[in-house]
């Protein structure tokens, strides 16, 4: 019996593009030396041409296309870049500029930039990213920012800031998504030229912005939505609005993807028919079309994806050719990551595969089920909307850490009201453009049918089993399910009991790969999070947090993406950067078990937005206790024993009267001293292993006479770059007790392991 080819074999272009993508990931991690991905490269392909009659020529391709992958990305992390430093910046104001009234946060990007530092050398990049704060006359002055003007200031050049965090925001990999490596600060000496440029870019964009001011002439107060599915503006969707839609499950319908290109095409073929064509020239009208929808919505992936699938089914039509789905999708995976490395690392690249992939190999095995149910179901095209909703699951679970259990039912009916609601929106537009009041009458008269379903969707999202938080799926995990899809697709030469039997084989190595690799240990963590204190102590499925920071959305995303609640949440006093994450945990749903203070804690000279989140947690039901020196959080193989303040006074600062707590975990001891100042630090002293350092490392406080006393083995403090604190004078006493010194603006995150009176340090920034 003659065996079947591998997968490889059967479809080496879809085995070369996972390849590839897996050198770009690791190329941008650094992992390898830039010589090794070099020299292997050229090895494999010398490989390849000597094993050229043979299976070995298929081998050095791939493994070419491995390092191929490795090299490119690594190439571009290695591109030199100007110093961080002062300069004269010129460029062009490249799409929106988004101005925050509240505290003057403008940001926006330039293109065709020049900078040139105090010594006359000049650097250009294609594009940068400005940020700036302004006040006043300045605030006024950027207003007049828009596409195309010509800016010109004194800025400083800084690297963006990498991933700090476990599971925290990468900024600096989401810049290189939009071909941004450099950031720029400041706006000092700024002066304007209006309309300087008036290319292609900034014709797009003027014209996107026309229609977009068209949609808001037409549907008024709810033109966010049109503007949404039709533009790719989402930007302007209210904050309640998009989280109304995720809680259903049904944030795909905003986003501009294949349904959106598909009802274009079909607009632009239904006006060529009667013109009767031949099929070349309607192709060419057709990828011109495309073209100009791509460009109209910046070259979004999921709309060049949907176009280049759309162009390509249409020529294997012409030629008569039906090749392989699936090898048709990661070619243009391929083509994208050729043109654009860092688009593997986009939210909307890999939601977009993810989704076209579960429907090319998970299509036809739910198509065989939804066959069997009433014809009125296969109206609703359950097998596209449930193939890809399974498709983008895990992308979905680590992105966003939830899931909507109404999705399954919702998604069908919203993807069938968009494919009315899409065409009516253009009807809308082209009767604008003619009649506006009429249009503007059926608006008013739609709302009036329609006016209860916002309340319905509402009614729904809020229901309290609806939406669940998910851990993130690991990656031997998320292998094996990507794995168990393939066995139980049509790519598979397995059927009956042997498919069931190896997609069970594989999800048991799966999660047994994932059970042996998980840590059980006692586990400290100290995040970062600048000048501001926010860490975690897990012991098993038992977790306590010890202050939020002052953002908290790390701390929110390490707690959703480990499937943690802060089972109890130590505030340490009531200061803006020790207590204002609460705002965080509470916006994305962190289930808390109790809040601790300390006593007589709101009584003290507290920021007064801290006062407004206490509130807000007792509305939720959250209990809020005040604790003191001697009380105690039990722990499974430890605790955590408060030992300052003793007998607090009220009207005093935040900081005097702060919680410290010595945290004894499985034989080690950690002393945690918050922002107590040094003349109450002696109350506090206790002998630990581990001291968290008081305040930031300031220097009034951590003095000899209390380190005598703790005798610390390690020190940790918490700090951001670039600010007064740490304290050389605190750092050298802290050298000279002999304590190993780790700074979190350095170091990054700090994970302490503990297991038998052993501990291991391990910062998160190599």
């Amino acid at each position: 019996m003659k065996k079947a080819p591998s997968f490889a074999r059967q479809r080496p272009l879809v085995t070369a593009a996972v390849l590839f993508a897996l050198g770009l990931w690791t190329g941008v991690q650094g992992i390898l030396p830039l010589y090794l991905p070099a020299l292997s490269l050229v090895f494999s392909l010398m490989f390849a041409c000597v094993f050229r009659k043979h299976r070995g020529f298929l081998h050095g391709v791939l493994a070419a296309a491995f390092f191929a992958g490795c090299l490119f990305t690594a190439c571009l992390e290695k591109k030199p870049l100007p110093p961080e430093g002062n300069y004269t910046v010129t460029g062009y104001v490249s799409g929106d500029v988004e101005i925050r009234e509240t505290d003057g946060y403008v940001h926006t990007y330039l293109r065709n930039v020049l900078c040139v530092d105090e010594s006359g050398q000049a650097f250009r990049m294609r594009k940068l990213y400005w940020r700036m704060y302004a006040e006043d006359e300045e605030l006024a002055l950027c207003h007049w920012l828009e596409d195309g003007a010509r800016a010109q200031f004194q800025g400083e050049l800084q690297l963006p800031n990498e991933r700090v965090n476990p599971h925290g925001f990468d900024f600096a990999l989401y810049l290189k998504t939009q071909g941004v490596r450099m950031c720029a600060s400041g706006m000092d000496g700024l002066r304007l030229t209006l309309d300087a440029d008036r290319g292609f870019a900034s014709f797009v964009y003027r014209l996107r912005k026309a229609l977009s001011g068209h949609l808001e002439s037409i549907f008024g107060k709810y033109a966010a939505v049109p503007r949404a599915v039709l533009l790719g503006e989402k930007n302007q969707l209210p904050d309640e609005t998009r989280k109304l839609f995720s809680d259903l499950g049904i944030a795909h319908v905003l986003a501009v993807s294949g349904l959106h290109v598909g009802l274009l095409a079909g607009f632009g073929m239904t006006l060529c028919k009667p013109l009767h064509l031949s099929p070349k020239v309607k192709i060419w009208i057709l990828s011109v079309l495309l073209f100009s929808y791509c460009a109209l919505l910046n070259f979004a992936a999921p709309v060049v994806r949907a176009s280049l699938l759309l162009i390509g089914n249409e020529c294997r039509r012409l030629v008569r050719r039906f090749g392989d789905p699936l090898t048709m999708v990661m070619a243009i995976f391929l083509f994208i990551l050729l043109l654009s490395p860092y688009s593997l690392f986009s939210v909307s690249f890999q939601m977009t595969f993810a989704a076209v992939l579960g429907m090319v190999v998970l299509g036809n095995v739910i198509r065989r089920w939804t066959e069997k149910l009433p014809g009125w179901f296969q109206f609703l095209q359950l097998d596209a909307t449930l193939s890809a909703g399974i498709g983008v699951m895990i992308p979905l679970i680590n992105m966003f850490h939830q899931i909507s259990l109404l999705g399954v039912v919702v998604s069908p009916l919203a993807v069938l009201a968009l494919k009315w609601l899409l065409p009516c929106i253009i009807f809308l537009m082209i009767l604008g453009a003619v009649h506006m009041p009429l249009a503007q009458q059926i608006i008013l008269f739609l709302e009036k049918i329609f006016f209860f379903v916002p309340d319905v969707m509402r009614f729904f999202a809020e229901l309290p089993f609806n939406v669940i938080n998910m851990p993130t799926v690991p990656w031997m995990l998320a292998l094996a399910l990507v794995a168990g899809m393939f066995l139980c697709s049509r790519y598979t030469l397995l059927f009956g009991r042997r498919r069931l039997l190896s997609v069970v084989a594989v999800l048991a190595i799966g999660a047994g790969a994932w059970q042996l690799t998980y840590i059980r240990d006692v586990c400290y963590i100290q995040l970062s999070a600048g000048q501001a204190d926010c860490a975690v102590v897990t012991d098993g499925r038992e977790t306590v947090v010890i202050d939020a920071g002052e953002n908290g959305n790390d701390l929110a995303s390490f707690l959703l993406a480990e499937g943690r609640s802060a089972d109890t949440l130590i505030i340490t006093h009531l200061h803006s950067d020790h207590a204002g994450g609460l705002a965080a945990l509470m916006e994305n749903d962190v289930k808390i078990g109790r809040v601790l203070i300390p006593a007589f804690g709101t009584k003290q000279q507290i920021d007064p937005e801290t006062d407004v989140l206490l509130s807000q947690l007792k509305e939720r039901g959250i209990p809020v206790e005040e604790v003191k020196a001697g009380d105690e959080v039990l722990l499974p193989r430890g605790s955590i024993r408060f030992v300052w303040p003793v007998e607090p006074r009220t009207g005093q600062d935040a900081n005097t009267y702060a919680l410290a707590s010595l945290l004894e975990l499985c034989g080690v001891r950690l002393l945690s001293m918050s922002d107590v100042p040094g003349a109450y630090e002696n109350y506090a002293a206790q002998r630990a292993d581990i001291l968290k350092v008081g305040h930031h490392g300031s220097a009034d406080g951590t003095r000899e006479h209390f380190l005598e006393r703790v005798q610390p083995q390690t020190a940790l403090i918490t700090c951001a770059s670039g600010r007064l604190l740490p304290s050389a004078n605190t750092l050298d006493r802290l050298s000279a007790c002999g304590a190993d010194m780790f700074r979190t603006d350095e170091t990054g995150a700090l994970m302490i392991r503990i297991r038998n009176g052993a501990y291991f340090v391990k910062p998160y920034l190599k």
